[in-house]
């Protein structure tokens, strides 16, 4: 159990290795999700020439430190993204965090699969979803005009004055 493989970490080194490889081997492993989220990440830290190092530092200094080989294992889909890494890793990648979620391409012809639905839908639906603009392709009984109103409501933010983001 968890209790063994902790007191056998701190006396063994070499049970300590067989620990921390079966925690890896016993994670769950990424959905359509974070398999976006881990190539988009890959994509922009390219895109800023940013090396794993650099990368790293940026994250250390916004107060999020995640260590270069962890980044690597982000990319290649051997380390899950929490919801904190991944607004952290927008900052320090200087984009949305709703671009580090969403498909690269927003298009009609382009499928993209995500968590949660089973199949495939456009990069298109998915985007206007995650832009709440509409609610079509991807949540059941979109097209009905009361049901995609509340659907705006509850996912936009509450805003002060007149009721408008700046």
């Amino acid at each position: 159990g968890s209790e063994m493989c902790i007191r056998d970490r701190v006396h063994t080194p070499t049970i300590r290795y067989r620990c921390l490889m079966m925690d890896v081997m016993t994670q769950r492993e990424n959905g359509a999700t974070g398999s976006i989220v881990a190539a988009n990440v890959s994509r922009y830290r390219k895109a800023l020439g940013l090396s794993y190092r650099t990368l790293s530092r940026r994250l250390s200094d916004g107060g999020h430190p995640i260590v270069h080989t962890q980044l690597r294992n982000i990319e290649i889909g051997l380390r899950r993204v929490t919801a904190d890494d991944l607004t952290a890793l927008a900052v320090a990648l200087e984009v949305s965090p709703l671009s580090l979620l969403m498909p690269e391409t927003a298009s009609e012809d382009v499928p993209c699969e995500i968590t949660g639905l089973s199949g495939f839908l456009s990069s298109l639906d998915v985007w206007r979803w995650g832009l709440c603009a509409s609610r079509q392709g991807v949540l059941p009984d979109s097209g009905d005009a009361a049901q995609d109103a509340l659907f705006r409501r509850r996912s936009a933010p509450a805003v002060d004055g007149d009721g408008r983001l700046p």
